[in-house]
């Protein structure tokens, strides 16, 4: 159908929601269902199993939407003497690397 779009996110994803290439919001596990006939809304599907988050407008996010995204990662800024260890499920899965900024899942 024309301008309808059905967006499913499993239970080991969650989606980010934007309209007119501003953030909207986090999408839980479930179907969404949009009415969108000029192309506005678009989701950005992300797979819970990756440790670290990669969006190309991350700072823009954090910084005006740092509130409605700490529910789902925490950011580690880390110093010019520090590296950090990323652990999923008890196994060492990454290193971080001194003065790095990375925000990681905590909604697994």
């Amino acid at each position: 159908m024309f301008g309808y779009k059905r967006i499913i996110i499993g239970e080991h994803e969650r989606g980010i929601h934007m309209r007119n290439k501003r953030f909207q919001a986090v999408l839980g596990p479930g179907v969404y269902h949009f009415m969108d006939p000029l192309g506005r809304d678009q989701v950005q599907v992300y797979d819970l199993g990756r440790v670290e988050f990669e969006h190309p407008q991350l700072d823009v996010l954090l910084e005006g939407h740092g509130a409605e995204l700490q529910e789902h990662l925490q950011v580690v800024e880390l110093d010019a003497r520090q590296v950090g260890l990323l652990y999923r499920d008890g196994r060492l899965s990454g290193l971080l690397t001194p003065e790095s900024r990375t925000p990681t899942g905590v909604d697994r």
